[in-house]
């Protein structure tokens, strides 16, 4: 043998392969064999392959780089020919054996589905299909990569050990949309070679891999899976081939099955909570409406007492003291009828000096020393109509976010200022409607947020903390109730530097009311609760108003019908024997054409009752003296 036969016999060197794998020349002697090959059928060097595999040599093209050869014998197999040069003028044969492994996959799908139908996670389905193909294929490696709109979810593989799952989820969500772009145009095996062209090049540099088979699955039109498969061989047999696409078919039904099972546990979980709540619920609104009555006649007694004792200071202090606790117990109320159910909060003008005052007491008092607490409240801030307890929740849960984005000693910065969107500036907040508006920010120096969640902090059960330390609600609620009051709310952050939320409120032109003359106003109250009509009376006949008080719907009617006309109804949405609203409605189909005030210590109404019922205004109990009598003031002309 010339040494340039047996430099390129050498240069075949079959035990890199794990196939087994044997090298003849063109009339079928074997000239050399790797190990898996010599385990399998003892070695054979020297013999004829084709007479000892019984091949027909007719089968055989001089002419094809590439062909397989089905044989039943000496079990059922597919050799693989690949065509190369002994010498220049001499050709000869890379045979590669496969076991045909058709005959297997009615075993294997039966297990797959098994496992589809059994299984409810999605890594412990991945491993234990991954591990069935790899062995099934002879995959030297193998990992999965799932996709979530079009986004990668997670990156599964059985030999974690070997393959830095991190890092190839880096690289492929890098390069993602070239690889969504190709699959979803071709829809079949990609061969990543280990070239700059290739779609996974990277890939195949990180796992130092010659070739790389990636299989798509694809679920409602789109991209669900992908499947890598690392082999020393450039080709594949058809039966591995359809192996393969089995795999992949049943692949992306155990994904959307096992997604739709987790959907299903969440929803369950959704529900049973919701059964809570509206027990919770119910049973809160049981008692709101006595626990409502009780803190209105309180509103009332504090009102009057302002009024006997304007004079006496010490006093005056004691019963702010106490006015401001009953508030507490009326939004405290307010919290327990939202759980369980929707709730309309009532909207009211808002003085935010005062809210940043009660603010700026409470974090300076909480907060860790280490902290360094600054407020920048503008002069004569503009009045903004929403709720003080909402936006008090909302600052106070940016300035907690705050405080957990430090770690030891740092500063946390509260800005409150008047601005004015005109054509000048409107260019820097596009966001915006001309006009007038509140700006408050909240700043501070922690750790900050990373570039690629910014746009997910708004988003629902989103959260960067831990499980256990973090709902990711808050700043979802935080931007629900800014856009609940027209607002609006943005982020500014880097990484190691710091964040900013600022928070932008329309604010409200008050215009000044006209002082009414309520001389020979009659105003008619309708309460079951005597306590009530009686305070809310003496507080109306105080300031100038003529007062009938009734505690039923009969009275109400016989009143009316006696001709005595009134300026104005107020009445209890709880009443004997009807209801306020049936009782309006009623009067409205008789004639009665007065504006009316609908009571109530609940919220959850139909809105087309009250249109039909022609209801001027609803007041929520327990009421405040001086927002009823400003409604009272603007539904009664002068």
């Amino acid at each position: 043998m010339n040494n340039k036969i047996k430099y390129l016999i050498d240069y075949y060197d079959l035990n890199q392969s794990s196939i087994p794998s044997t090298l003849v020349d063109e009339s079928g002697i074997i000239i050399r064999s790797n190990e898996n090959f010599v385990k399998k059928y003892s070695d054979l060097t020297g013999k004829n392959f084709f007479s000892l595999f019984e091949i027909n040599t007719d089968k055989i093209s001089r002419e094809k780089y590439f062909q397989e050869i089905y044989q039943s014998k000496p079990n059922e197999c597919i050799f693989r020919f690949v065509k190369v040069n002994l010498t220049d003028e001499k050709v000869g044969f890379l045979i590669e054996v496969f076991n045909l492994i058709s005959a297997d996959k009615n075993i294997f799908t039966d297990r797959l589905i098994k496992k589809i139908l059994d299984e409810s996670d999605l890594t412990e389905f991945s491993l234990s299909v991954l591990s069935e193909i790899s062995s099934a294929i002879q995959s030297e490696k193998s990992f999965l990569v799932v996709f979530e709109n079009s986004q990668v979810y997670d990156v599964f593989s059985n030999q974690s050990e070997q393959i830095n799952l991190k890092e190839i989820k880096k690289i492929i969500s890098s390069n993602s949309l070239p690889l969504i772009k190709w699959f979803s145009v071709n829809r079949n095996i990609y061969l990543s070679e280990n070239d700059i062209k290739s779609i996974g090049y990277q890939i195949n540099q990180l796992l130092e891999a010659d070739f790389v088979f990636i299989f798509p699955s694809f679920a409602k039109n789109k991209l669900s899976a992908l499947t890598f498969f690392i082999k020393n061989t450039k080709f594949l047999s058809n039966s591995e081939i359809e192996f393969i696409e089995a795999f992949s078919n049943l692949l992306v039904i155990g994904i959307e099955l096992i997604t739709i099972k987790k959907k299903q546990k969440s929803i369950e979980a959704l529900l049973s909570n919701s059964q809570k709540l509206e027990t919770v619920g119910k049973l809160a609104s049981g008692l709101a409406h006595d626990f409502n009555n009780l803190l209105a006649s309180i509103f009332g007694s504090i009102n009057l007492l302002k009024t006997k004792l304007k004079d006496n200071t010490n006093a005056l202090k004691l019963i702010d003291n106490i006015e401001n606790c009953s508030l507490r117990a009326r939004d405290l109320t307010k919290g327990i009828l939202s759980y369980g159910k929707p709730t309309q909060q009532r909207k009211e003008i808002v003085f935010l000096e005062n809210v940043l005052n009660e603010l700026s007491k409470v974090i300076n008092e909480t907060f860790p020393k280490c902290i360094n607490i600054s407020f920048s409240i503008g002069d004569s801030l503009y009045k903004i109509l929403g709720n003080s307890t909402e936006i008090y929740q909302i600052l106070l849960n940016l300035c907690v976010n705050a405080r957990e984005a430090i770690t030891g000693e740092g500063i946390i910065s509260i800005k409150a200022e008047n601005i004015i969107v005109d054509d000048s500036n409107i260019f820097l907040v596009p966001f915006l409607n001309k006009g007038y508006y509140v700006k408050i920010s909240v700043t501070d120096n922690g750790s900050g947020i990373e570039e690629e969640n910014l746009s997910k902090i708004f988003e629902p059960y989103f959260s960067t903390k831990q499980k256990d330390t973090g709902s990711g609600l808050g700043l979802y609620v935080t931007s629900q109730l800014v856009k609940a009051m027209n607002g609006y709310i943005d982020v500014e952050s880097k990484v190691n530097e710091g964040t900013s939320f600022r928070i932008y409120f329309p604010a409200v032109t008050l215009n000044e009311q006209k002082v009414l003359s309520t001389k020979e106003k009659i105003i008619m109250l309708a309460d079951d609760e005597e306590m009530l009509n009686d305070l809310l009376g003496d507080l109306l006949e105080s300031n100038g108003f003529y007062v009938l008080k009734v505690n039923n719907t009969k009275e109400v009617f016989r009143i009316l019908n006696e001709e005595v006309k009134v300026d104005l109804l107020i009445i209890d949405y709880n009443l004997p024997e009807i209801t306020g609203l049936e009782c309006v409605g009623k009067l409205r189909e008789m004639g009665f054409n007065m504006p009316v005030i609908l009571v109530s210590g609940n919220t959850n109404f139909n809105r087309d009752e009250f249109s039909k019922a022609r209801i001027s205004q609803t007041v929520q109990k327990p009421y405040e003296f001086d927002t009823i009598l400003q409604t009272i003031k603007t539904l009664i002309p002068s």
